[in-house]
């Protein structure tokens, strides 16, 4: 029962985007590396999450009848940035935009000083000259301040100057409290839009 109504919510995260494969492997989160995490996301070491005071634990969450893991980022203290989970992923070539979509919730969040230190999930064009550049700050998945139940978040940003590539990951900036992720879902929607 558990795994039929999770595949229902997957199939539909399927559905808002063409069908197209995920970018990200391990979307969901399900499968667990050597190190305890999810597999296939690069998460901090764990001196820098200490020094940060910042925990990224892999938890199995119980809901009704539901049982699913998660990515929990937990900050109890506004600080600098954390790498708490990402991943790079190739662009396919003819690649019009990203889709993102990231199923996730806040428990007793709190901004920062300035817009972009918020939790969620972000993307960042990677070049072969090693110039990064961010996709637009506005466009990132951003949970809201205090607390939400899990919320289906979606966004499409245009690919800048042809980027092969590009590093999903979370938002880690200055926030406070904690944040639960499903899945981070990636696909490349072409140029043809199909």
């Amino acid at each position: 029962m558990k795994w039929f109504l999770r595949l229902g919510l997957i199939c539909l995260a399927g559905a808002a985007s063409s069908g197209a494969e995920s970018l990200v492997k391990n979307f969901d989160m399900a499968e667990v590396g050597d190190h305890g995490y999810p597999a296939e996301w690069h998460i901090s070491h764990p001196v820098h999450l200490e020094r940060n005071n910042t925990q990224a634990v892999r938890e199995m969450v119980t809901e009704g009848q539901n049982t699913f893991p998660v990515l929990r980022i937990i900050k109890p203290d506004s600080n600098d940035n954390v790498g708490l989970g990402s991943q790079e992923i190739e662009i396919p070539e003819g690649t019009a935009a990203i889709f993102i979509q990231a199923r996730m919730r806040a428990v007793n969040v709190t901004y920062g000083s300035k817009f972009w230190h918020a939790p969620g999930v972000g993307l960042s064009f990677l070049y072969d000259d090693g110039r990064s550049r961010s996709g637009s700050l506005d466009q990132w998945l951003k949970v809201p301040e205090g607390d939400s139940g899990w919320v289906l978040y979606e966004v499409t940003i245009p690919v800048t100057d042809n980027a092969p590539r590009a590093s999903v990951a979370v938002v880690a900036h200055e926030w406070t409290g904690i944040l639960d992720i499903d899945w981070i879902l990636v696909r490349a929607v072409p140029e043809n839009g199909e």
